[in-house]
């Protein structure tokens, strides 16, 4: 999947089969020029749209588990650390800029 972040920059990001299949289908019968994921306003989600679904979920989840505050940054970095344990090569993880930020 191809993603668009800050300052207009494409990123490259591998995807489980089952997510693709159900991105496929929730892009379908949208132009390609449409975002796919909207807010609440129905406008294209933006990094402050995640950022409050991320920290509204963490907190539903801490009323079962303890969480530390938990940001779209922190969910960023534990996937750079599980792709490293899972030893996929750093290339690729510098390329989607997982580890370094960039």
């Amino acid at each position: 999947m191809r993603l668009h972040g800050k300052g207009n920059k494409v990123r490259i990001c591998p995807l489980w089969s089952t997510t693709a299949t159900s991105l496929t289908r929730l892009a379908a019968g949208r132009n390609k020029s449409e975002a796919d994921f909207l807010g609440r306003t129905n406008q294209p989600l933006t990094r402050f749209g995640i950022h409050r679904l991320v920290t509204q979920y963490a907190a539903m989840t801490g009323e079962t588990v303890p969480t530390k505050r938990v940001s779209p940054h922190t969910v960023r970095h534990t996937t750079a650390v599980h792709l490293l344990r899972a030893g996929v090569d750093t290339s690729t993880r510098s390329v989607l800029g997982w580890a370094t930020g960039h």
